[in-house]
């Protein structure tokens, strides 16, 4: 017979809770852990552990196994079936400690039964002493957690560490400041890890550390890049390690450019230069210094020799422009490739692009100006320079300035001169030159050059993103602006076919600098909702649930944009403005809401929107939405319309461009551009939603063509939706290609 212990409730609940702490326990410092020969029970202290290892324990008097048992005669899996759920108390007659198979079993001495002490029904191999006093030992079966000895090396065997105790199933953890491989003569080190990797701990186990080998520069030019953003220049990276030099050394860099060809356009000589070497300019074994070496236009195909002396080492290199062009040219060189990862595929088009145009250009003045022209930088490639007109060069100029140069004649006339000629200087910097004869006295000639019988003055390292920006002069105490591309314009139509080829050459250079110097957004490469600043050109398809919005006051172009891939997890517009906001469309567009109730761009009340360019635009709603207007809940500011091709298809209650249901928008004025608006049931095309209201409609006469269709039981396609409050005035414009359904 089987007696159980007889508790208090409180007793009870606070004694089962030690056996929780203590069923699963770490063999720790601090308590005894038998595993072998014979235990006296009267030396056992609480947190002791006898393993099943142990040949018996001697002097058991009366005890309380705190945890499941079985039945004598039963296999060890047996036991696991027939458990006891409660406490069991030792009759007075004692237990004996046995094992059997290194398992565990409890004789009570009292009933003759016999069984084995179990953890989470499973069959336990030690024992821990929870309490004991002098009559009493609590006991309770347990599986210890062991642990074992894990022992970190450096690559060559040295003993960085050694941790004794590591618990059973953690994952270790090195201690230590990192480590660290002296180099040698080949080769710098730089810790990678540990071998093998880092896992649970399930034995004895040893850790060596890893390291990456840095090959030392065998020479102390380190590599090279280009400048592409006007100044064209070749780039040469000067290694102080390489020359001996360490984070701390101080020196002086000297390094000398010549020409490795006879016949140069420019002397690059003039640029050599020396640097004094401090901390600053390295802070780790592979830093570098920077040097530059501008060249012409007309000399991408020259090599530049760099003579560098450093700390007593020298060493030559000879380098060219269109020799690292072609690095970037190659798709599958580790430039490009690194190139695409970082910045994605389509900035590396612009890259490409403008590469190809600069080439051009080179190609164009060595051909003007009589440089290696048995070898143009434009060789290999298979560009086509595209013609144009003088009307090309108006728009780039107005563009950027939004307007054209001063009547420079006109103006030099008042303060007593004649204006000669501009010129653009094509050697390591674009200048642009502007020169003046004197006719009187009142001609100032303060600040200005002197050439032979004419006075000029200049703006100098003109980018080449900012040959089509108005440069300003001053000459004789007036302000003269003037543009290089003003000049590329007048020599575009000079009558000689090799300027000319070489201005429109010029202009293409400008124009893919602009397009790759600007603040260009890879919608792909997005990795959390983003606002567009002005000047943001957004391309790219949109991946994932993120928010985009445009600046209040930004300017921001579209170009080939897919912002419609939303997974349909939250509900907002595809484009949410934050106040007045140009939109400027190239290529083809799309914007659509995210989720069933909402818009396509939402115009917040008392923003306007202005959209125009060359490019098209779909813009779609949810199941219910504007395409272009108000939002759930939301009023809608002003929408206006001046170029580009405009789909707009809106959803139910909803017009397409204009208000949401039962709420307002502004006014609505559609001045050029093809715009086709199509909604769902109850709403106006362009207009009001169902129950909404809108401010006046105007469209103009210079429109290419309106379309607008109606959603079921709408009363007009342009104007009021059903049942709506208002609507203000409704003009269109007598001729306006407008078409109603």
């Amino acid at each position: 017979m089987i007696s159980k212990i007889k508790k208090p409730v409180s007793i009870l609940l606070v004694f089962m809770m030690i056996v929780s702490l203590f069923a699963i326990v770490p063999i720790s410092a601090s308590a005894a852990t038998y595993d072998s020969g014979y235990v006296l029970c009267q030396d056992l202290q609480v947190g002791d552990v006898i393993t099943g290892n142990v040949e018996g324990v001697m002097g058991f008097a009366q005890c309380t196994v705190t945890l499941k048992g079985g039945t004598y005669g039963k296999s060890y899996g047996d036991y696991l079936d027939e458990v006891c759920s409660e406490d069991r108390e030792i009759g007075e007659s004692g237990c004996d400690l046995m094992f059997n198979d290194g398992h565990i079993e409890i004789n009570d001495l009292t009933s003759g039964e016999r069984f084995c002490p179990v953890v989470d029904n499973q069959i336990v191999d030690a024992i821990i002493v929870l309490a004991k006093d002098e009559n009493r030992i609590t006991i309770a079966g347990c599986v210890p957690i062991a642990t074992y000895t894990v022992t970190w090396k450096n690559w060559n065997g040295a003993t960085l560490e050694t941790d004794s105790e590591v618990e059973s199933g953690a994952t270790p953890t090195y201690n230590g400041n990192t480590p660290v491989r002296a180099e040698d003569e080949d080769n710098v080190y730089e810790f990678a890890g540990w071998s093998p990797a880092l896992s649970e701990v399930s034995e004895n186990v040893t850790y060596t550390a890893t390291y990456n080998a840095i090959p030392k520069p065998k020479t102390i030019f380190a590599g090279h890049s280009i400048t592409l953003d006007g100044n064209i220049g070749i780039n040469f990276y000067i290694s102080p390690y390489a020359a001996g030099m360490r984070p701390g050394d101080t020196g002086e860099l000297e390094v000398n450019f010549e020409w490795a060809a006879e016949d140069p356009l420019g002397d690059v000589a003039s640029q050599s230069t020396k640097i004094a070497v401090t901390p600053d300019n390295y802070k780790k074994f592979n830093d570098t210094i920077k040097v530059t070496c501008f060249v012409c236009a007309a000399e991408m195909t020259s090599n530049v020799k760099a003579t560098a002396n450093l700390n007593g080492a020298t060493a030559s290199e000879e380098y060219s422009v269109r020799e690292y062009c072609g690095n970037i040219l190659d798709e599958n060189s580790d430039f490009s490739k690194n190139y695409k990862a970082t910045y994605g595929a389509i900035k590396y088009g612009y890259l490409v692009d403008l590469v190809k145009k600069m080439l051009s250009y080179g190609a164009k003045a060595q051909t003007v100006f009589g440089i290696n022209t048995g070898d143009l930088a434009d060789k290999e490639l298979s560009y086509v320079m595209q013609d144009l007109s003088s009307a090309d060069f108006d728009n780039a100029i107005n563009a950027a300035n939004g307007g054209g140069a001063d009547d420079i004649a006109a103006k030099a006339a008042e303060f007593g001169a004649s204006f000669k000629s501009p010129s653009l200087v094509f050697l390591s910097e674009n200048t642009l030159r502007l020169y003046f004869a004197k006719e009187n006295d009142s001609f100032s000639t303060d600040g200005l050059t002197k050439w032979n019988d004419y006075f000029y003055a200049q703006s100098e390292s003109i980018p080449a993103a900012q040959l089509d920006d108005l440069q300003e002069f001053t000459v004789s105490g007036t302000t003269l602006r003037y543009s290089a591309l003003d000049y590329a314009r007048a020599l575009a139509t000079s009558g000689n076919s090799n300027n000319e080829a070489l201005a429109k050459a010029l202009y293409w250079y400008n124009q893919a600098a602009n397009e790759f110097f600007t603040n260009f957004v890879d919608l792909g490469l997005l990795k959390d909702n983003y606002t567009a600043k002005d000047g943001d050109i957004i391309s790219g398809r949109l991946s994932g649930d993120k928010v985009i919005t445009i600046a209040a006051g930004a300017t921001v172009t579209l170009k080939n944009a897919d912002i419609t891939a939303f997974p349909g997890t939250s509900r907002h517009a595809g484009i949410t403005l934050l106040g007045d906001t140009t939109l400027l469309l190239e290529g083809t567009n799309a914007v659509k809401g995210s989720g069933n109730y909402s818009t396509g761009i939402y115009v917040p009340q008392g923003s306007t929107i202005t959209i125009d360019g060359t490019g098209s635009l779909t813009a779609s709603s949810g199941s219910f939405g504007c395409a272009i207007g108000g939002d759930l809940n939301m009023n809608a500011g002003n929408i206006v319309i001046n170029g580009g091709t405009i789909t707009a298809n809106g959803g139910n209650w909803c017009a397409a461009i204009g208000s949401f249901l039962e709420k307002s928008c502004g006014d609505i004025t559609i001045n050029g551009g093809t715009v086709t608006a199509s909604t769902g049931t109850y709403g106006a095309a362009i207009g009001c939603g169902y129950k909404g209201s809108c401010g006046n409609i105007l469209i103009k006469n210079t429109v290419t063509q309106v379309t607008a269709r109606r959603g079921e039981e709408s009363p007009s396609a342009i104007g009021k939706g059903r049942e709506s409050v208002s609507c203000g005035t409704i003009t269109i414009e007598d001729g306006a290609n407008v078409s109603r359904y």
